[in-house]
């Protein structure tokens, strides 16, 4: 008997936690695994609505148990981290080899996480060998800023090696808070003593792009004014090249970045730093002729230039902004690409900006 949201009898009794109720429809054999409208097994219920450990023992976590999802693929254990009954996950946890289920011990994790549960965040930061990023775990989370701060826990959270470890995406922790939109969690790891010029240069494994590059795509205004003075700091290369050839500027015209174009343009320290390509790696050209700043002579493996990407992509008023910051711009204009076109060629077959480059 299941009522409109497909609830059995066991899942109402311990809704409404009457254990000699629970006992009785077990012993007639009401069935744990049965789900509701929502899939939750009356397993998932005893870790919601349960209230002391008469009922938990009733309901013993196991591994097996595991298997049992809702729609929105939480298990019991996750249920219990959701609900906040703490002492039931640490104690599992504890007894539980990390090694034999990393993903799960990752679930966990993520929602202790959004939880909040600085208890249950601190048991997996002592437990070796688990696969779990932690850092960057946290760094993907609105609260993570909270996290890092904590006193309990940042000590162990934030290391040498955990700011430097690349997790199955390829990234630092540093890129996935930029990446997220994490503001507060980037302002936290960039103040951070262990966030050096080793951390800043990293490069993602499949893309190999640094934290710049990654900025620049975000478009997020306040991490760009984060991350371009700490840059600047270090004196990093403003211009390193992705595996399709792209500078930070180069994403910045692909995404209509302006808020980033400007300090790279702007500051002459930036914009006429040499960037470290190797002839046999690319035949981009980054001689500093006639006041064109470098960044702006770089080709991307397309064979175009910042300048002729914002062409390409119609971004009227990155052109301008261009325009405005070189001496020569008819020097910049007569730049070929790969194909030997002109920014002019390039316009003409858009239909547009010609008459702002004409000026």
């Amino acid at each position: 008997m299941r009522d409109n949201q497909l609830r059995t009898p066991l899942h109402h009794a311990i809704m409404r936690n009457h254990i000699a109720i629970i006992d009785k429809l077990i012993k007639a054999g009401a069935k744990i695994d049965i789900p509701d409208v929502q899939g939750a097994t009356p397993v998932h219920y005893a870790y919601r609505f349960g209230k002391d450990q008469e009922m938990f023992d009733r309901f013993p976590l196991d591994s097996n148990l595991f298997k049992l999802k809702t729609l929105d693929n939480k298990t019991p254990l996750e249920m219990a981290v959701e609900y906040g009954h703490t002492d039931i996950v640490i104690r599992y946890l504890s007894q539980e080899n990390p090694r034999a289920n990393p993903r799960l011990g990752l679930q966990v994790l993520i929602e202790a996480i959004r939880q909040r549960h600085e208890n249950i965040i601190s048991s997996f930061v002592l437990r070796p060998n688990i696969d779990s990023y932690l850092l960057h775990s946290v760094c993907r989370q609105t609260h993570g800023h909270e996290l890092i701060s904590n006193e309990k826990i940042s000590h162990q959270l934030i290391t040498k090696s955990t700011m430097t470890e690349i997790n199955t995406d390829g990234f630092t922790a540093l890129m996935v808070a930029v990446k997220y939109g994490q503001v507060e969690c980037v302002k936290k790891l960039l103040n951070h003593q262990y966030c050096d010029k080793d951390v800043l240069e990293m490069r993602s494994v499949d893309s190999d792009r640094t934290v710049l590059h990654i900025c620049a795509e975000v478009k997020s205004n306040q991490i760009t004014d984060l991350l371009l003075p700490k840059a600047k700091q270090f004196a990093l290369d403003l211009m390193p090249v992705d595996v399709m050839g792209n500078t930070p500027l180069h994403i910045c015209v692909q995404k209509d970045n302006q808020h980033m174009i400007d300090p790279l343009l702007s500051d002459s320290s930036i914009s006429l730093t040499v960037s470290s390509i190797t002839q046999d790696k690319s035949n981009r050209r980054t001689e500093n002729l006639g006041g064109i700043p470098k960044m702006l002579k770089i080709k991307n493996n397309n064979g175009l230039t910042a300048f002729h990407e914002a062409i390409e992509n119609g971004h009227y008023e990155i052109v301008h902004k261009i325009l405005m910051k070189v001496n020569y711009s008819v020097q910049l204009i007569e730049e070929r690409d790969q194909q030997l076109r002109t920014g002019l060629h390039i316009a003409a077959l858009k239909g547009e900006f010609i008459l702002l480059l004409l000026q």
